[in-house]
């Protein structure tokens, strides 16, 4: 988003984008029709469209870490499989929200433990989601697990490791430091150097080392990589 953007050119820059991101997403499967892969994309912008209508920082914010995610997954040379899972996993990877109470998600303060307890449950209620979704069953593993821990300390499943799925490891990272570079009411935003040296600082414990490494390469790398689509 660009400084002294109104929100309603906010908004449509965001709609610009997403349709462009749809519109570059056929899925790559050769056997797959054209008639499947439209319902499937409408599909998608159907779940998106209904993220935004119920809490529309949480649908900028997924929009924002799926161009990271993408970044880190082309830095790897990801097959074209693994990236269309990847990227419309981080548009989707907090698609469980939708369950999570008004109380919870425009809470101005820091959530109690019991409330985190509940908002901890918004990867499995995403899984379920999009789970049963011919073509998307790969991508519901990725939403589920985005909150596991390189060292087995995250959530839902304790996964460590190699066995949580590549795509996961990305979309943490993405989704970390989106949140760090972001303003919320109990926190202050960090400057992306500040948040890119964080997560550098997290390989090993919280994030895969591999993933870290192909976030910095590319964040100090590339000056443009930062979005500025919202």
């Amino acid at each position: 988003m660009k400084t002294g953007d109104s929100k309603e050119e906010t908004d449509q820059a965001r709609k610009g984008w997403l349709e462009e991101f749809l519109a570059g997403k056929d899925h790559p499967a050769p056997e797959r029709g054209n008639s499947r892969a439209g319902a499937l994309l409408a599909v998608i912008k159907a779940l998106v469209n209904a993220l935004e209508a119920r809490d529309h920082y949480t649908s900028q914010h997924s929009a924002q870490v799926t161009v990271l995610a993408e970044k880190i997954a082309g830095t790897l040379a990801l097959p074209p499989q693994e990236l269309y899972n990847i990227a419309v996993a981080a548009l989707l990877h907090d698609i469980g929200k939708i369950g999570m109470p008004d109380r919870l998600l425009y809470k101005s303060g820091p959530l109690t433990e019991e409330e985190w307890k509940m908002m901890k449950r918004h990867p499995d209620v995403g899984a379920a989601i999009i789970g049963d979704i011919p073509l998307l069953e790969p991508v519901a593993k990725i939403v589920r697990h985005h909150h596991e821990r390189w060292d087995g300390k995250g959530y839902p499943a304790g996964l460590a490791g190699g066995d949580i799925p590549l795509g996961a490891r990305i979309v943490a990272v993405a989704d970390t430091f989106q949140a760090m570079v972001s303003d919320r009411p109990y926190r202050p935003r960090r400057s992306p150097q500040q948040a890119a040296q964080e997560i550098s600082a997290l390989a090993g414990s919280q994030f895969d080392p591999a993933v870290v490494k192909a976030f910095t390469d590319s964040f100090w790398g590339n000056n443009a990589f930062l979005p500025a689509i919202l």
